[in-house]
């Protein structure tokens, strides 16, 4: 029965193909705030970090069989606690998916100083084992199906990775397998999803005739998501010891 229903979802996706390429999708963070924050620092600045619950926005273009998710401003913010709160989403420089290859990448952040602009080129995983199910709800006036993942992950730290689920809605009506940060590869485009403490809901959908240019990051050398934290963290591992002995 799941096999028929996921053929089902995948016809209705082919039948649409021709109808639908081109698509600017506003995203907007919501955070799901715990009830047992105290009073220490941390939490004091976590609390700021909710605040901006529904404020910060990103941008998804799609043409074709590619996508670009970027941020408005988040990151690059005067205001500390929304460059904490849209980093919170995963989000650490614009994203490009190839959508037919599968794959994804982005170039390492300006924001972090030791290394140079486009130094390198991350490819990031694409999550390949979703699971769609036949429950449905309406957003934007259009049917969307729940998809879940399982072990998904980041690292917090070089030796700390965290493991996450994902809650994924997307439409079939709308046929192309993008979505927001490194979320995609649904036979729909993701209007909506969960993970960790994070919601990221699709507030604007505009469809357009004329492509927007979308370039590939750039980057002197390739690696893939592991390999570069590591290199991130040997780097402050690095400086670290440099600013020390110069103290000494």
């Amino acid at each position: 029965m799941k096999n028929i229903f996921i053929y089902l979802i995948l016809l209705i996706n082919f039948n649409c193909l021709a109808q639908v390429k081109k698509i600017i999708v506003d995203y907007t963070l919501y955070f799901a705030e715990p009830n047992n924050l105290t009073n220490n620092e941390r939490d004091k600045i976590m609390k700021g970090i909710y605040k901006k619950n529904g404020l910060i926005t990103y941008k998804l273009y799609v043409n074709d069989s590619i996508s670009y998710f970027v941020d408005n401003e988040g990151l690059n913010s005067s205001d500390l606690l929304t460059s904490l709160a849209t980093n919170k989403s995963l989000y650490d420089t614009p994203i490009f998916s190839d959508l037919s290859k599968k794959k994804i990448y982005y170039s390492n952040s300006t924001n972090f100083i030791f290394f140079k602009k486009n130094q390198y080129l991350i490819e990031h995983p694409v999550v390949s084992n979703w699971s769609i199910s036949s429950e449905n709800k309406i957003i934007d006036n259009k049917v969307c199906y729940k998809a879940t993942s399982i072990d998904n992950y980041y690292f917090h730290t070089k030796d700390k990775k965290i493991e996450f689920e994902i809650t994924a809605w997307f439409c079939p009506e709308i046929p192309v397998s993008a979505g927001p940060v490194f979320f995609n590869n649904l036979p729909g485009l993701i209007l909506e999803i969960s993970y960790l403490d994070v919601r990221l809901y699709a507030t604007r959908i505009e469809f357009i005739e004329t492509e927007k240019f979308i370039k590939k990051p750039e980057g002197k050398t390739i690696v893939n998501y592991e390999e570069y934290v590591i290199l991130e963290a040997n780097k402050i591992e690095e400086m670290t010891k440099q600013i020390n002995s110069k103290k000494n």
